[in-house]
């Protein structure tokens, strides 16, 4: 069954009320999906900022260890 049989069958008015049904349910869904984005990046946010935080003490770590290293090696 195509879609101009479905027409046929429920008439101008039934397919009006199914697009408009189509519509209303799809706008509900997207403000949803809109709500799910926002989370989503404010997740991502959090994360970049946790990862800023391990390079910072990653880099301070590697510059503690060239300096350990650096003393055992003038003693």
């Amino acid at each position: 069954m195509n879609l101009q049989e479905v027409a046929e069958i429920v008439g101008p008015i039934g397919v009006l009320v199914v697009v408009v049904a189509w519509a209303l349910i799809s706008r509900r869904n997207g403000n949803g999906s809109s709500d799910r984005y926002q989370v989503v990046v404010a997740k991502l946010d959090g994360l970049r900022e946790d990862i800023g935080e391990v390079k910072t003490d990653v880099r301070e770590l590697r510059s503690g260890l060239v300096r350990h290293l650096e003393d055992h090696a003038n003693a």
